[in-house]
């Protein structure tokens, strides 16, 4: 057979192919570190801190911190992962070598079809809301769903309270008093005027924590004031729109002086549900758990159907129609 002939572009294609696979290869070459297996001392379990690339910080059981090299065939590793590696006896250093099974792994989307994991083994979620404008019923609905199905308590704060007028925080109250009778804890607090610190320590300091919520809405802030022996960088509102810089570039676990852990991520934006089925998103709305699978229909929307379980609750006045309503918009928005 004769051998097929390339042109000259498709030479060049080729070409360009070869010197773009030599490039990875000269930089995943420069990234890798020579070990000397004799260099290094048994394996012991740590806790992943922070990771920058090939790199992590790791704590030991003394709570030492040992910059680490990551195996490559780690795959994603997270703050909050607890880990295996094995230090090295001539330096501070050390190289993971396995990560050990993860209770929780909270993800968010970075672009339609993709997903970032955020951090590992968190069992708590710490909601925080502006208090001005007054917060969306649609977004905090989508946070608690997300730590339902998750497995994670969640905490709400209204952050930069000091704001409010007395009758404005009254309303806001009332509109937050349904997520009190679901037995959320909302916590009403201030970093300017350093209120409401000492009950959120109380709820963080036994669980490992994340703060979430939108950008500008003084997660950062409220952090610096939960640990003032630590460096946490504070940027001001940008003049466009009051929407929020994001200060916090990348995920790092922190002890709490008054006990537990926190793990600093950075803002989000729009946080919303994702790749999950719509009956799977009802589990996350905890009052709607003893009415699943009790409609006549098994495909039930909970929206014009007969014989609807959810819809007869909320006729009775055991479900309020404004969680039913925020479940079927962000239901809506996921097929649109």
């Amino acid at each position: 057979m004769t051998k097929r002939k390339l042109s000259e572009r498709q030479q060049a294609r080729v070409q360009q192919l070869q010197q773009k696979r030599l490039r990875q290869a000269e930089k995943n070459k420069s990234s890798e570190p020579v070990l000397n297996e004799a260099d290094f001392a048994a394996e012991q379990e740590g806790l992943l801190i922070a990771f920058y690339g090939v790199y992590a910080d790791v704590e030991d059981k003394q709570h030492r911190i040992h910059r680490c090299y990551l195996r490559q065939n780690l795959g994603i590793v997270v703050a909050g992962d607890e880990v295996i590696w094995r230090a090295n006896a001539k330096t501070n250093e050390g190289v993971v070598v396995a990560v050990k099974p993860r209770r929780t792994l909270l993800i968010r989307p970075t672009a339609p079809g993709k997903t970032k994991a955020m951090a590992a083994n968190v069992d708590q979620m710490i909601l925080v809301l502006a208090v001005q404008p007054s917060p969306a019923i649609n977004m905090i609905d989508s946070y608690l769903a997300a730590a339902e199905i998750n497995h994670f308590k969640t905490v709400i704060v209204c952050n930069k309270s000091d704001l409010l007028s007395e009758q404005e925080h009254q309303a806001l109250f009332e509109l937050l008093n349904i997520y009190r009778q679901l037995n959320y804890p909302v916590v009403f607090a201030s970093a300017q005027q350093k209120t409401g610190l000492a009950d959120l320590q109380r709820l963080l300091s036994t669980h490992t924590n994340i703060f979430v919520g939108q950008s500008g809405v003084g997660k950062s802030s409220l952090i610096a004031q939960l640990l003032p022996v630590e460096t946490v960088r504070v940027d001001v509102l940008s003049p466009a729109g009051d929407h929020g810089m994001h200060t916090t570039t990348a995920a790092r676990l922190y002890h709490l002086p008054g006990g537990g852990n926190l793990i600093d991520s950075p803002g989000v934006r729009d946080f919303r549900l994702w790749d999950i089925a719509p009956e799977k998103i009802a589990e996350g709305f905890i009052e709607f758990r003893d009415y699943l699978g009790r409609c006549q229909f098994r495909d039930c929307t909970h929206l014009t159907e007969k014989n609807c379980a959810l819809q007869h609750a909320v006729n009775e006045g055991i479900v309020t129609s404004t969680r039913l309503q925020s479940y079927q918009r962000i239901v809506a928005a996921l097929k649109g």
